[in-house]
């Protein structure tokens, strides 16, 4: 069954998995759930991660020491241009977002990477 483009992939998973055997969306959603967030985790105490029958994940230190500079220079552009009194409140709001994701980032890949 090919996913149709209003679907999510996570959505579409549950489903075709609720059908197949015959049990509650919500439930199958509960499990995925609580498997990208135990998967999240060990990512955070490991540099892999494997999902029997899916794949498997790897933490590249130099790729994130190179996306720790872009979330860098990302923030500080962004925090240049709040400084303008000009900007529309629609920027504004879009910039700040992207200022407290990069921090949000930064922080993330910091802890990863062992910088405090």
């Amino acid at each position: 069954m090919e996913k149709p483009q209003t679907l999510s992939v996570k959505d579409w998973i549950i489903r075709n998995l609720s059908v197949k055997t015959n049990t509650q969306e919500r439930i199958i959603e509960a499990v995925i759930n609580h498997q990208m967030t135990m998967g999240r985790e060990a990512l955070e105490k490991c540099n892999s991660l494997e999902f029997a029958g899916f794949g498997k994940f790897y933490f590249y230190r130099k790729k994130a020491e190179k996306k720790l500079e872009k979330y860098k220079i990302i923030r500080d552009k962004c925090t240049e241009y709040l400084k303008d009194d000009a900007l529309s409140e629609h920027r504004r709001k879009s910039y700040t977002w992207k200022v407290n994701k990069a921090t949000s980032d930064i922080e993330e890949l910091n802890k990863k990477l062992g910088n405090d």
